[in-house]
């Protein structure tokens, strides 16, 4: 399973308790010894609370699951971090190629799935297409390095197999042009059955010429965060992942200026939220058109029903505590075809630590 049909999943588990447990991991022995004692105590921490909480018959299952979980987890396999889900009825271990910002365990009536949410919303893993009429390449990247090669029926995809027939037709550039068009649909088609499964988007490095064709002739042409001109005598590893990373990190910024600059223009038209509530509502509406999340930002809180919740802070009775509301509110506006941006605080200006811009 992906990790975006995972996420997608976890994302509507609502039974309560649910067990979340994240931590930095080390990829390689002896390292990943210390990754074996952590998960140890963080399943002692929980089975404490837990049991503290909630009556242990209500809890079998899950306690189970938590008992089993140092047999289940080889340490050897570890990456960067580990993320594990755990209710009565679920038990998802996801491990990431990259460090997780906070280690914690968290027992809640929803999983915390804001690390996963960051993943996809910071546009930290994406593809690298090289595009040539010699043959295409695509790797699957991660923040500043590639991760692995993309090797399957499509991919590699091998050079142009189309040709002019003769002289006459090699000379004519409406049919040269269509040449080099059908080619680059088929690229994109192979990429988009990729893209349509993993939901990360593609840096492509090619001329500009065969980049604007490739948008022309796409089926997602949003699939495809922008180029950086391909130097035929230097398509080493290294050189590509720095050029498709300045990319993803110029683009980003101007994501974040952009949206907030909109922000601005249409707070007289009363489609900017500031209220952590009016916000939870207008994304479980489908209002949300772009969420812009202050990094750090978090929000515990105790739902009263559906809709209505209070600040956890603020409530006596914290059985049933969500402890990021702001998770769910990304996932909400995510999963509705909107856009979220986690951006540094100082760059909301006077806006606090979350704004929704709601759909006209």
């Amino acid at each position: 399973m992906s990790l975006h049909k995972q996420l997608e999943k976890l994302a509507k588990v609502s039974n309560t308790p649910c067990l979340t447990i994240s931590f930095n991991t080390h990829r390689s022995h002896p390292d990943n010894e210390k990754d074996d004692i952590k998960l140890k105590n963080y399943i002692s921490k929980a089975e404490k609370e837990l049991l503290d909480k909630y009556d242990k018959r209500e809890i079998s299952k899950l306690l189970d699951k938590l008992g089993s979980l140092e047999k289940d987890i080889d340490s050897n396999y570890n990456l960067e971090s580990i993320h594990i889900f755990i209710s009565n009825d679920e038990k998802e271990i996801i491990r990431l190629e990259r460090k997780t910002e906070i280690e914690r365990y968290v027992v809640s009536e929803s999983f915390v799935i804001r690390p996963l949410i960051k993943n996809y919303t910071k546009e930290r893993d994406y593809y690298i297409m090289v595009l040539s009429q010699g043959g295409v390449d695509l790797y699957e990247a991660s923040d500043e390095a590639i991760v692995n090669e993309i090797k399957n029926e499509d991919f590699p995809y091998p050079e142009s197999g189309y040709y002019a027939p003769n002289a006459k037709k090699k000379s004519d550039p409406k049919y040269m042009d269509s040449l080099i068009r059908e080619y680059l649909n088929n690229v994109d088609k192979a990429f988009v059955d990729i893209y349509n499964e993993a939901k990360k988007p593609c840096v492509v490095i090619c001329t500009a010429d065969n980049y604007n064709k490739l948008l022309e002739v796409a089926n997602r042409p949003e699939a495809y965060l922008g180029f950086a001109s391909i130097d035929y005598n230097n398509t080493d590893k290294d050189h590509i992942t720095e050029q498709a990373y300045k990319l993803i990190i110029d683009k980003k910024n101007r994501k974040a200026e952009a949206a907030i600059a909109s922000a601005e223009e249409v707070v007289s038209q009363g489609r900017v939220l500031t209220d952590l509530q009016e916000i939870y509502k207008a994304s479980i509406d489908g209002l949300g058109q772009i969420l812009i999340v202050s990094q750090d930002y978090k929000q515990s809180v105790v739902f009263k029903d559906e809709r209505n919740f209070e600040i956890a802070e603020n409530v006596s009775d914290q059985q049933n505590t969500t402890d990021d509301i702001v998770s769910k509110i990304a996932w909400e506006v995510w999963s509705k075809d909107g856009e979220v941006i986690f951006t540094d605080k100082e760059k909301l200006n006077d806006f606090g630590d979350i704004l929704l811009i709601k759909r006209f």
